[in-house]
């Protein structure tokens, strides 16, 4: 665990900038892939010249600026994973996407509800593996199944029909037979928690085009790569996926997470910590990161330090961020699907 380093300080703090650009410095001069968190653009200013200049493959997902921005599509990597026969790692990276959409941050609200919608989030995701084409593998197609299955069809509904050429064993009957079988009522609920979930990106027409564009592929990644997530707290369940699926890779990368707090917890980092990755964090207190992973998590810290309080305002950075692009997407019809068969 010598490579984890954690600094406490408040916002603006010029010690911890400091630190950090030294040691970013540092993974650019030995040549490591980096991946930095912030909630500004101001590390991607200071270094993109430096990056060029090294030829480093350099990404932005900004969620706080969606229209200068590079596109993430959260589903391309399980889903190479599920069609190159290794449907056991694509279901469990699945349901790490299911569950960072769904994450409720109440502690105290039942997690029913939340492991409800993460399972038919994931039983949707399926389907659309299964019966989708590539083009259609993005968020855009499950809101449009979490709509149109419960059309009407004959008898019952769209999805319902699905479900009865289903084998009981087969994954998808397994993880939606519990929703889609459950009591009107409940699962009127459990459908409209999911809903709620993924109108929070879904109803954001430029982000949701991010989501569904590719330059940031995890599943081609190169050496020398720094990829930059421009944080928002209302959409950070994008960064704990990206930095989590970029873990699951086994690709040595140096993390640099900058006011961890902003972030809900990273399902991987206890793990990636005890793999030894050379992890960065900055937080406002001890007490925020107890708060969100308990004390075990910065016992098993190798170095920290308190930043001494000397503060900077941050100048406005005029760096050219990139342009989205802009493209229209296809969406699997579930209707469609159905009515052929």
């Amino acid at each position: 665990m010598n490579n984890t380093s954690l600094l406490i300080g408040k916002a603006n703090n010029k010690n911890i900038r400091h630190e950090i650009s030294c040691n970013i410095n540092n993974s650019i001069a030995n040549h490591e892939n980096i991946l930095v968190f912030s909630d500004n653009v101001s590390y991607y200013s200071d270094f993109l010249r430096k990056l060029n200049e090294e030829e480093y493959n350099t990404y932005i997902l900004n969620l706080k600026d969606s229209s200068h921005s590079n596109g993430f599509n959260p589903f391309i990597l399980p889903y190479k994973y599920y069609k190159s026969g290794k449907k056991d790692k694509a279901v469990e990276m699945l349901e790490s996407i299911g569950h960072e959409i769904c994450k409720e941050k109440n502690s105290n609200s039942d997690p029913f509800w939340e492991n409800s919608a993460t399972s038919y989030f994931t039983t949707l995701a399926l389907i659309l593996f299964k019966e989708g084409s590539y083009d259609e593998i993005n968020l855009g197609s499950i809101q449009t199944m979490l709509t149109l299955g419960e059309k009407e069809f004959e008898d019952t509904n769209l999805i319902k029909k699905y479900f009865s050429t289903l084998d009981i064993m087969d994954p998808i009957y397994v993880f939606g037979s519990q929703v889609i079988y459950s009591p009107s009522e409940t699962r009127a609920s459990i459908i409209s928690v999911l809903k709620q979930k993924l109108n929070l990106y879904c109803t954001k027409e430029i982000l949701l085009n991010n989501l569904c564009n590719n330059e940031i592929d995890l599943s081609i990644l190169n050496n020398k790569t720094a990829i930059f997530i421009i944080g928002d707290t209302k959409y950070n369940g994008i960064s704990n996926i990206l930095i989590n699926q970029i873990f699951n890779q086994n690709k040595e990368f140096s993390y640099y997470i900058d006011k961890i707090e902003k972030l809900n917890s990273i399902t991987e980092l206890e793990n990636m910590i005890d793999n030894n990755e050379k992890i960065f964090i900055t937080s406002s207190s001890k007490q925020e990161i107890s708060d969100i992973y308990g004390n075990n998590l910065i016992n098993n810290i190798n170095y920290v330090k308190d930043a001494k309080e000397e503060y900077e305002i941050l100048d406005k950075c005029n760096i050219n961020l990139p342009d989205t692009k802009i493209n229209k997407h296809n969406y699997f019809n579930i209707e469609d699907f159905i009515k052929k068969c």
